[in-house]
């Protein structure tokens, strides 16, 4: 029987391996669920079983007839575990079966209550366990005794219902390597309650060591679907957890010595039967063939566990493949993150993928992010919460194990997020939702996502490269462009502004002297529309003078408030003429920065006209003032761009904190604020990595502008009303730039256009 004996030791060596190492794994799963406590009780009574059960056969070949009493109770104490078996059996199918029906939003009561009542034969086990173990006359579940029938009888009826279950989670389950999973257990189960049915009450074949070799069979079945259990039920890939190197060290060197030991028994039998045969000559010879053959069969079996476990390498190899091709032809982040969209939700059918980029601030000891830009399917989240977990881990994180994730909940805004680290450096996440089964991520699925992010991170890196040369290159041809333009607009207006000067000196006198003579009012009227005209013409050359020239004026400290008074008082007529309210809030008064007088009138200037202009029906015009802090890095000359543009606008309430804006109102107030000092503001300190600047609002209520020509209306000489030149708004930028400030447009058609100005409260000239 030494074949028989080596399999059956095998077995429950193999047995007490696999499940303390599935015990261990399941035991450091975080918010756990109901049937994964089930399963880890479950695994704790087998591991019991089959670690008591190896450790007395051990002992017993080992020691040989002097170690039988310690053999038998260490084989009776694992008896008292598989007393647990039968119930456990039944409530672990049970408890995933509801799981599965929670998965596919169904209920019910029985399984929740059902399964308790398979322990009550346990009350039996515990009348029958006052007769202590080391009693040699009576012990609990000892074949000897009438009480096995019953357990063995309770057992199959377990299996039965186990049975049952298995095939309600086979027709119910969409994850296809469950049901593969359930399809094996419930042949396995059936063959085994056939089996016991045979031997305990039909009294097997009649042949004695086979019977006994079948029972002890069944006694380790349970590795069969266990085996499978751990790679495709609890998503713990063989070989990265339990058919890892050291646990494959582990088996090999304990299917040695088991082979060593029982080798060993056989000799000495052989010794006593044959005394003149040399048993210490052959030990030394199976010594030495075990050592020649622990290398090769080490690495064959490394080799066949690999293989096995790594099965779908090759899948999931093509995967990144096919979702690296898509990713790598992104030319902007939309693009990036369609194409990461449309990759994992075509490989790991789920919900929602969204990709956010993030700005880091840092603020004494304290890192804050902010998200700058979201794409994809966009959701909220708790962004402090995330970007925390994710520095302290390697870079993916299940929402479950942070706590703020439920699979019942149909609100949870992503499952899984992935950092995205350029340089050490968080600079986005990748958002992940939930599977459209609800099921869980597995363990190769994971690895795929944390590839993709890295995937992820290159590609903004490469188009972020990419971005700023095309936007070197378009600064360095405006530059060039405008430099051309501002020569030639100053020739043209040195050209034309003398011979006007000549033209409109001759009109005069004409229209003087015809004025005089009273004899052709026909003719008078054209020499004044050539007045008109000449004014006009004017107009438009100074305009190309002041676009071709910097404001060469000193520094000097402003109040920004009597500047838009002043300009508002200028146009009140063309306001009132229009139907146009005028609104104003100012955070702070005076608001006073240091920067050139010239430029800032004439920004201010064209953003109130040009306000003015576009609301042709009457409407709101309302400017806001104040003291902002923004950070360092928004002012810095390398920013992604000097303009941001938004196609939403949400207008303010005229109601919330708004003051109507009149003249007479200015003029009452003239005294007291030429009174005020400019200079004797006390402006605070800037908190650490911010700066302090100015923001001016102008926000009107017109038609606003179409989407598509948001980045064009900076361009000179682009204008969409029938009057004007075009240069007004290309003024307002370039000046902006000139001051080392920043501009933001923000428009919506039929709702409206805003204009923000933000200047450095020091501001430094570029020119």
């Amino acid at each position: 029987m030494l074949g028989y004996d080596l399999i059956v030791l095998l077995g429950f060596f193999v047995g007490a391996i696999l499940y303390s190492v599935l015990f261990a794994e399941t035991l450091k799963r975080q918010n756990k669920l109901k049937h994964e406590y089930v399963f880890l009780v479950f695994v704790a009574i087998l591991t019991f079983w089959h670690g008591f059960q190896f450790l007395g056969m051990l002992i017993k070949q080992v020691f040989g007839r002097p170690a039988l009493e310690i053999y038998s109770e260490l084989r009776y104490i694992s008896l008292y575990a598989i007393a647990f078996f039968p119930p456990l059996v039944v409530h672990l199918h049970a408890s995933f079966l509801e799981y599965v029906l929670n998965l596919i939003n169904r209920r019910s009561r029985i399984l929740a209550w059902f399964p308790y009542i398979m322990y009550a034969p346990i009350l039996a086990i515990l009348y029958f366990s006052q007769y202590t173990i080391i009693d040699g006359r009576r012990r609990i579940l000892d074949e000897g005794m009438s009480f096995i029938p019953p357990y063995v009888f309770w057992l199959i009826v377990c299996l039965l219902v186990s049975g049952f279950l298995s095939s309600r989670i086979i027709r119910l389950s969409r994850n296809e390597k469950w049901r593969q999973f359930f399809i094996v257990e419930l042949i396995i189960t059936i063959v085994i309650s056939v089996l016991l049915v045979y031997f305990y009450f039909y009294g097997g074949t009649g042949n004695v060591r086979l019977d006994r070799s079948l029972k002890n069979m069944i006694m380790i079945s349970s590795l069969i679907p266990t085996g499978a259990m751990v790679y495709l039920l609890y998503k713990y890939p063989f070989y990265s957890t339990v058919a890892r190197r050291r646990f494959l060290l582990i088996t090999i060197s304990g299917v040695f010595l088991v082979v060593f030991i029982m080798s060993s028994k056989a000799l000495r039998k052989m010794a006593e039967e044959n005394p003149e045969l040399n048993v210490e000559f052959l030990e030394i010879v199976l010594v030495s063939m075990l050592f020649l053959i622990y290398e090769p069969t080490k690495y064959l079996v490394r080799r066949i566990a690999g293989q096995f476990a790594l099965h779908e390498k090759s899948y999931f190899q093509s995967l990144i493949r096919k979702i690296t091709e898509h990713i790598v032809s992104a030319a902007n982040l939309a693009e990036l993150t369609k194409a990461v969209r449309a990759g994992i939700v075509d490989a790991l059918h789920v919900e929602e993928v969204g990709l956010y980029t993030l700005n880091k601030t840092v603020s004494g000891e304290r890192t804050l992010y902010s998200i700058v830009h979201a794409y994809g399917d966009i959701k909220t989240f708790n962004l402090e919460k995330i970007t925390r977990h994710i520095q302290k881990g390697n870079g993916l994180y299940d929402a479950r194990k942070m706590n703020i994730f439920h699979l019942r909940s149909a609100e949870v805004p992503y499952q899984i997020y992935l950092g995205i680290v350029l340089d050490n450096e968080l600079v986005g996440i990748l958002a992940i939702g939930k599977k459209k089964s609800n099921e869980d991520f597995e363990f190769e699925e994971k690895e795929l996502l944390l590839t993709v992010a890295s995937q992820v991170a290159i590609s903004i890196e490469n188009i972020q490269l990419l971005q700023r040369r095309i936007e070197l290159e378009s600064k360095m041809f405006e530059a060039d462009k405008l430099t051309s333009l501002g020569m030639l607009s100053t020739s043209i207006a040195h050209e034309v502004k003398n011979p006007l000067s000549s033209i409109k000196s001759i009109v005069q006198s004409m229209h003087d002297q015809k004025k005089k003579e009273n004899t052709d009012t026909e003719a008078i009227q054209d020499l004044e529309i050539i007045n008109e005209e000449i004014d006009r013409l004017s107009s438009v050359v100074n305009q190309l003078l002041r676009f071709a020239r910097s404001d060469s004026s000193g520094m000097d400290r402003i109040d920004i408030i009597k500047i838009i008074d002043a300009i508002l008082t200028i146009s009140r007529q063309e306001t009132r003429v229009r139907n146009i309210r005028i609104f104003t809030r100012y955070d702070h008064a005076p608001l006073v920065i240091r920067s050139r007088q010239g430029d800032l009138k004439e920004i201010i200037f064209n953003l109130i006209i040009n306000a003015i202009q576009s609301m042709p029906e009457g409407g709101r015009l309302m400017i806001h003032g104040a003291y902002v802090q923004m950070d360092a890095n928004y002012f810095i000359g390398g920013a992604e761009t000097e303009v941001g543009v938004f196609d939403k606008l949400y207008p303010d309430d005229p109601s919330a904190g708004w003051t109507e804006w009149s003249a007479e109102a200015v003029t009452a107030k003239k005294i007291e604020a030429i009174k005020k000092d400019p200079g004797t503001e006390i402006i605070l300190p800037p908190e650490a990595g911010k700066t302090k600047c100015l923001r001016i609002a102008i926000t009107d209520t017109g038609h606003g502008i179409p989407p598509e020509r948001l980045g064009e209306i900076f361009k000179p000489f682009f204008t969409t009303k029938s009057e004007g030149t075009g240069l007004g708004l290309a003024i307002v930028k370039n000046k902006i730039q000139a001051l080392g400030g920043r501009l933001v447009l923000r428009s919506e058609l039929q709702v409206g256009t805003s204009f923000e100005v933000y200047i450095p409260s020091e501001s430094t000239s570029r020119s």
